[in-house]
């Protein structure tokens, strides 16, 4: 995170100063244990090895060359980037045999950056490193013979300190408000750093390890505030470096159950199979609960009262054909042949259940034959017979209405009834009927002529004739002619021998 103070330094320390120092810096007695100075820049004075016996340090001190007498050792954090050193060595006071000096890498002695094998009493000495940012580096000056010496350190080029970063939000969450819930563990992180570690802290108190990321349950709701610091560990386990610190606010909640809105289900979603809210099945009404698990950890149930409507009454459809085969069809072109039974389907409409209809039919077939009747009257009946082969699907009423027409004389009154037909003179007849289905709602009158009748001296015949349309046209079983005799017919033949 960029700071206005570390955009100052940053241009204050990328200035290219000479600096001489008079102030005095007093050496540490071992590599891994002394202080890190925060930045070249602050240790720039005067320097000198310890003025007592100290042999902590690498034996020989540089490669091939230096034993630790009276070793001081002044360790710093790099900026980074090129630097160049100057050394001046002066007022040596003990034997005049001068120091020796080196500079190694994380208290790594396997590989000094400088060590000139040498003692150096007077004048001075330059080189220049490239030092890698936010590395530590060790300075060591020692006493050739124990001597003691003022050593002057000047330096040029990017002496600031080293300034550590934190790349990323907490959370990667840039509005700085995060969100947890009361006993459940949640995950706190920021981008890994390059050897960083990091400290964080809740309410200023410390927590957690010291990782880019960690886990914390927090015990009641409230707000509180989560910060993470970055610096860096020495070889030695000094902490160093310019912190950065990123802070945000946790909103913890404590989870309670969620009432939703009564939510109602048709017949068919629960029908035949139960209705799925998210993994509880619903097959009638009721009150159910459902487990969730809010973005921020929480987990609580959404409480919800379902209500199953039940299956709509079917709008009842009658229909009442014209023919034994003129089937109801149904929406999709389906012809329903099967009339003995009510058919059911369903039709939807946008934004609503499903509707149900249920379909009833009368499809017509009749048979019909003509009796002879003799009552106690002297008169001549003939009584209908009438057979009804009909598939329906529940039971129609039926009203017959039966006529006699004499074909000889045009201008004879049609003989008519509903049940016995009389026949009062000898002549050639046509016997039509009539036939009112009702069917539920519908009504339909079907008109059929079904036998000729043919009255000649005391014989009569029956024939069948070709059925025709009247008012609505209807299938009728064909009859095979027939003789009817008289005394075939009846015991009390006086009544046919009426007829002249």
């Amino acid at each position: 995170m960029k700071k206005l103070d570390f955009y100052l330094l940053f241009i204050f320390c990328h200035l290219t100063i000479q600096i001489g120092q008079t102030q005095s810096y007093p050496p540490a007695d071992d590599c891994l244990g002394g202080p890190i100075y925060p930045s070249l820049a602050s240790l720039l004075g005067t320097l000198g090895p310890t003025t007592y016996s100290n042999p902590n340090g690498p034996s020989p001190l540089c490669p091939g060359s230096g034993v630790p007498l009276n070793t001081g050792w002044y360790s710093f954090a790099a900026q980074g980037g090129t630097v160049n050193f100057v050394l001046t060595f002066s007022n040596c006071n003990v034997n005049s045999s001068g120091v020796q000096f080196g500079i190694y890498q994380d208290c790594d002695f396997s590989n000094p950056l400088i060590c000139p094998t040498q003692c150096y009493s007077s004048g001075t000495y330059s080189f220049v490193l490239g030092l890698e940012k936010c590395r530590v580096y060790n300075l060591f000056i020692n006493g050739c013979n124990s001597d003691v010496c003022n050593v002057q350190l000047s330096a040029t080029g990017p002496i600031g300190p080293c300034n550590l970063e934190i790349y990323e939000f907490i959370n990667y969450d840039n509005d700085h408000n995060l969100e947890a819930c009361v006993g459940v563990e949640k995950d706190f992180f920021v981008a890994p750093g390059s050897g960083e570690k990091f400290e964080w802290t809740i309410d200023g108190v410390i927590v957690g390890g010291d990782q880019h990321k960690m886990k914390h349950k927090f015990l009641q709701s409230g707000n509180f505030e989560i910060c993470v610091s970055v610096y860096r560990l020495s070889a030695g386990g000094i902490r160093y470096g310019t912190p950065d610190k990123e802070c945000s606010i946790v909103h913890v909640f404590t989870p309670e159950d969620q009432a939703g809105a009564d939510r109602f289900l048709c017949y068919e979603q629960t029908y035949p199979k139960p209705y799925n809210w998210h993994g509880v099945s619903i097959t009638t009404n009721g009150v159910y609960r459902a487990s969730f698990t809010a973005p921020w950890g929480c987990k609580y149930d959404s409480v919800v009262r379902f209500i199953v409507l039940d299956k709509p009454e079917p709008k009842k459809i009658y229909h009442i054909g014209t023919t034994p085969n003129n089937y109801y069809v149904n929406p999709k072109g389906i012809l329903i042949k099967d009339c003995n039974k009510a058919y059911e389907y369903e039709y939807l409409i946008p934004g609503a259940c499903k509707q149900y209809l249920e379909v009833h039919q009368f499809l017509p077939s009749f048979k019909g034959i003509l009796e002879p009747v003799c009552k106690n009257d002297n008169k001549l009946y003939y009584q209908p017979k009438i057979e009804n082969n009909s598939c329906q699907s529940e039971e129609a009423y039926l009203v017959y209405t039966y006529y006699l027409k004499d074909l000889l004389h045009p201008n004879a009154p049609i003989i008519k009834s509903d049940k016995l037909l009389e026949v009062r003179e000898k002549s050639t007849y046509s016997f039509f009927m009539d036939v009112d289905v009702y069917f539920g709602p519908e009504v339909k009158r079907y008109g059929m002529n079904l036998v000729w009748i043919l009255l000649m001296s005391h014989y009569i015949y029956l024939t069948v004739v070709k059925i025709f349309k009247l008012k609505t046209y209807s299938s009728i079983s064909m009859l095979r002619p027939q003789l009817l005799v008289p005394g075939d017919l009846n015991p009390d033949r006086e009544c046919l021998t009426l007829i002249k």
